[in-house]
């Protein structure tokens, strides 16, 4: 036995194909076999190897599989080698999928697809190698518990942006382990008008703008404020650095996102 008949056909495909060795369709071994031999590899010597479509040609009744063969040994192509090339990478990556869509697959640009369908976008991973294999290792574990801050931190730090973990602010003790909010007078009026903040308020608490450090504020300085509720995330901001955007969009929903800018005064 030969040492590629000893190595396991997916992971031999997966690995050339993302070298670049199957880039046209030579690979592709066309010839039809009455044995039921699926996605297979063959040694043609020298290092170089096909690999075989599926194993359907053998399921044909015996007079066509019996034509077929006779006009592929005269020399001629017919309509089953041409499907045999038509749908030969489509099986292929089907049948490895499972080391093309893994933390250590060797084609790591497949797994941005993987990750982007589970809510975190290209501006978190960047298309790098390193974070999409950390993301794709993350996943089974973060996507079932997501809608969280803490969940959200989870994904950033393991995208390397620990300088956006330190931007987001819940009114959930648990999540923010002690590091306090923002005072609610630096909020920033943003994203809803007046009305939409007097309809939300139970209290007694009315907007009070005014322009401090350049943006308009609306909360209170004395006296009640809009409090942040179960489903508000406070986003600290400091005025003229961009707004950690992948953050807030790895947050569920239906959070209301709230801006505060702090001034520098002591709590």
């Amino acid at each position: 036995m030969n040492s590629t008949a000893l190595r396991l056909p997916e992971l031999e495909w997966s690995v050339r194909s993302a070298t670049g060795e199957l880039q046209q369709l030579s690979w592709v071994d066309t010839t039809l076999r009455s044995e039921a031999i699926e996605l297979s590899q063959v040694d043609q010597g020298g290092g170089q190897v096909a690999f075989t479509s599926g194993g359907y040609l053998a399921r044909l009744p015996g007079p066509i599989l019996q034509a077929a063969q006779e006009l592929q040994a005269s020399g001629r192509v017919g309509g089953w080698e041409v499907l045999s090339l038509i749908f030969s990478r489509m099986e292929w990556m089907v049948a490895s999928r499972r080391y093309l869509w893994s933390p250590s697959s060797p084609v790591p640009r497949l797994l941005s697809t993987l990750v982007h369908t589970f809510g975190v976008e290209a501006t978190c991973h960047a298309n790098d190698p390193e974070r999409l294999a950390r993301l794709t290792a993350l996943l089974p574990t973060w996507h079932p518990h997501r809608g969280t801050v803490a969940r959200a931190r989870e994904v950033l730090e393991t995208c390397g942006m620990s300088d956006q973990l330190e931007k987001v602010r819940t009114c959930r003790p648990e999540e923010n382990k002690g590091r306090g909010l923002p005072l609610l007078s630096d909020e920033v009026f943003a994203c809803h008008d007046q009305k939409w903040w007097e309809n939300r308020h139970s209290g007694e608490a009315t907007p009070v703008h005014r322009i401090e450090d350049g943006v308009v504020r609306f909360q209170p300085q004395d006296g009640d404020n809009f409090e942040l509720r179960r489903e508000d995330v406070l986003v600290t901001w400091k005025v003229g650095r961009p707004i950690p955007r992948e953050a807030i969009r790895l947050l569920p929903a239906w959070t209301v996102v709230r801006l505060a800018a702090p001034t520098g005064r002591k709590k």
